[in-house]
């Protein structure tokens, strides 16, 4: 059986997976604000079509704050994403 071995520089690997662990953050706060305002939408337009949750006012107050949960984790992310670059500009 012939194995290949794959070497790669470790700090090339590090910096890849750096920016997919970031990407899949953004992603994640993306599709969160998506989901929530999807469904505010429909509150917006429907709001009798929905039998399961009565008090349409509080379930639109939850979809608002995780709207605004997502949108702070996002700028969490970015704020410590750009924090490092700022470090390397200055050390060059």
């Amino acid at each position: 059986m012939l194995c290949l071995i794959w070497r790669v520089d470790s700090s090339v690997f590090i910096k890849v997976m750096e920016q997919k662990l970031v990407q899949a953050l953004v992603a994640h706060y993306n599709g969160e604000i998506q989901r929530a305002e999807a469904n505010l939408i429909n509150y917006f337009k429907n709001p009798t079509g929905i039998g399961e949750h009565p008090d349409i006012v509080g379930e639109m107050i939850k979809l608002v704050d995780r709207v605004s949960a997502a949108r702070g984790g996002l700028d969490t992310v970015n704020s410590l994403v750009q924090a490092p670059q700022a470090e390397e500009e200055v050390a060059d």
